[in-house]
């Protein structure tokens, strides 16, 4: 009888791992082909870059609360995998909401919705993940995010279809709202069953230790700035460069190829080389690659820089992660929630402060910054880590 249990425990496990990439990637492909569509929204809705900015704002801080609680409280209690279709059939409602809106006001709500949804299914896809990673000792972080970037080509790719194609944006966010409620089925059955699930009792909220802050400070940044290419690359793209609408989406497809590229070799290169390599001298190298590729102010050759810079960054996150649940004094779904925590709160700040200098500024002046910022994360990466041994 143990033995059954044990078999049928390895098979549930096996396929487990399936739901969770079916979270990330259909959602991160719903979110491309929202932003790729912001700017007919923005012009609709009459929107300026200061107010995207605080509806970016009021999605971060929406992100934050939620997903502490979902970690912390409903987790525990629903499981990982509860919250995982709960979060996602949210989030795709709001595709429905967006064509019915026409001022300003009720696009906050749906910031709100669309944080909390995030809140319910990005943290707990992780959770769900990490206890396959545990049960066969198997690090599958870069895949995860692999296929995170490859659901943000595929939108962008769908978006640059339907919109040089001049399909209705009412039939397109229709069409991301049935997907996503679809995917909720796929992730139900392939999900670890509620028996095998994660059974905590709740936690209350505390500061995680100072290294794994620090690793959280740098998710912050790194939120914060690649923000600019997931929601203001389209808008700089088509107001800035004069670029026809339907390519506002090929500077996403650029960096996420890169990033994808990248994080399906990351299990390879994050054994092959020291985590100061990848983190650190790669991630400088595609920062200088993307900068120099702005200086020229041609879409096609900086979509070629944002090719070599997702490549260069792509593995960053997961890097992160690896090293912060090393130092975790605290279980790895709470370790997990606080760094996603702390990496959404560059949700809060990053494009308020984004949408000022965008204003005053112009974006291009933001591209450049963001080069500049993963310069220096990557600096700020290596001074923690540079005591570490050789793997």
């Amino acid at each position: 009888m143990i033995l059954a249990n044990s078999e049928l425990q390895d098979s549930c496990f096996k396929k487990a791992s399936i739901a969770s990439y079916t979270t990330i990637f259909v959602t991160m492909s719903q979110l491309s082909i929202y932003f790729a569509h912001l700017p007919i929204l923005f012009e609709r809705l009459a929107l300026t870059e200061t107010l995207l900015g605080v509806w970016l704002l009021c999605f971060g801080i929406s992100n934050v609360v939620c997903g502490q609680i979902v970690a912390r409280r409903i987790v525990p209690t629903f499981g990982s995998c509860m919250c995982m279709c709960f979060g996602v059939s949210l989030y795709s409602l709001t595709f429905v909401i967006l064509n019915f809106i026409n001022s300003v006001q009720p696009f906050f709500v749906v910031a709100i919705i669309s944080g909390s949804a995030f809140g319910f299914f990005l943290a707990p896809s992780q959770t769900h993940l990490h206890l396959v990673e545990k049960k066969f000792s198997e690090n599958l972080q870069p895949f995860y995010w692999a296929m995170q970037s490859l659901g943000s080509v595929t939108g962008a790719a769908i978006a640059i279809i339907f919109l040089r194609s001049q399909f209705n944006i009412i039939n397109t966010f229709n069409l991301m709202a049935l997907i996503g409620v679809a995917s909720v089925f796929v992730i139900r059955h392939y999900s670890i069953p509620q028996k095998f699930d994660v059974s905590e009792p709740a936690k209350t909220l505390k500061l995680p230790n100072k290294k794994v802050m620090a690793f959280g400070a740098l998710m912050t940044f790194q939120f914060a700035t690649v923000g600019i290419i997931m929601e203001w690359s389209p808008l700089w793209l088509t107001k800035t460069l004069q670029a026809p609408l339907f390519l506002s989406a090929i500077l996403l497809i650029g960096f996420h190829s890169g990033e994808a590229v990248s994080r399906f070799m990351g299990a390879f290169l994050m054994k092959r080389y020291h985590d100061r390599y990848l983190g650190c001298y790669l991630v400088l190298a595609g920062a200088l690659a993307l900068a120099g590729s702005i200086f020229t102010m041609d879409y096609y050759i900086i979509s070629c820089g944002a090719f070599l810079f997702g490549f260069a960054s792509g593995n960053f996150n997961p890097i992160i992660i690896k090293n912060a649940l090393r130092y975790a004094e605290e279980d790895a779904s709470t370790t997990i929630a606080n760094l996603l925590t702390l990496g959404l709160a560059g949700l809060m700040f990053g494009p308020a402060l984004v949408s000022v200098t965008a204003q005053f500024l112009g974006m291009t002046f933001n591209m450049y910054l963001l080069a500049l910022v993963w310069g220096i994360c990557a600096v700020i990466f290596y001074l923690i880590i540079r005591k570490d041994p050789e793997p």
